[in-house]
């Protein structure tokens, strides 16, 4: 009995796997329109040009890119810049290290959690600051700012990077299709109030657009 129940476990899992493999084929092969507009937030900063990809990827539902300012690489940075989306799928699927959502999380509890883990991993209380929560928008966002002075030893990951303190500032969207997560993060205790501003500034900036809904013409901020 053990042994069939083992076997039968192990032909749910692979089945499961095909699933999310043709989901995941049926999703990058007719990718939604929405998607978030940067030229605000790079005009804001006024680094039209100074940032560069050092990182893409995707796993699963969840795509990831990483920018940096050359020399700097992502391997050996001060600053970083991080643009990540997770499209919804039509019902959840587990995977090693995570999991896909059928409905788009919000904001605002995906913030709580990261300012919770961000705790965890500091040695020292963090600083957190809560600027900006629109909740009226289609896309409903926050911008938040967390600083750690000092990470906890033996602390992985980019939350946090061991022995070096981080100021990281966030923006999350609540989209119809995806959760967007833009964040820049420098190795330092605190930000000056200028540069506080500025960062502020250019997420605020940011948006969410779809083409295919009425009222929004995206195609209008595209340069010329």
């Amino acid at each position: 009995m053990v042994i069939l129940f083992s076997s039968l476990a192990g032909c749910a899992a692979l089945f499961q796997k095909d699933e999310l493999t043709l989901e995941l084929d049926r999703l990058y092969g007719n990718l939604p329109s929405e998607m978030v507009w940067f030229d605000g937030m790079f005009q804001t900063w006024d680094e039209n040009g100074k940032w560069k990809v050092g990182y893409r990827g995707r796993q699963y539902n969840w795509n990831l890119a990483e920018l940096v300012q050359p020399p700097e690489t992502v391997e050996n940075w001060m600053e970083l810049l991080t643009l990540s989306t997770q499209y919804r799928t039509s019902k959840v699927y587990t995977y090693p290290g995570g999991a896909t959502f059928t409905d788009v999380p919000d904001p605002v509890v995906a913030m709580e959690a990261l300012r919770l883990t961000v705790q965890e991993r500091c040695a020292k209380p963090i600083t957190f600051q809560r600027l900006d929560d629109d909740r009226a928008s289609p896309y409903p966002s926050v911008i938040f700012f967390i600083s750690c002075e000092r990470p906890a030893k033996g602390v992985k990951g980019v939350s946090v990077s061991p022995d070096l303190p981080e100021s990281q500032m966030h923006r999350m969207f609540r989209g119809r299709h995806a959760f967007y997560h833009i964040h820049r993060i420098r190795h330092a205790p605190t930000l000056d109030q200028a540069t506080f501003d500025r960062w502020a500034s250019g997420l605020k900036a940011l948006f969410v657009c779809d083409d295919t809904v009425p009222g929004q013409e995206c195609k209008k901020h595209k340069k010329p």
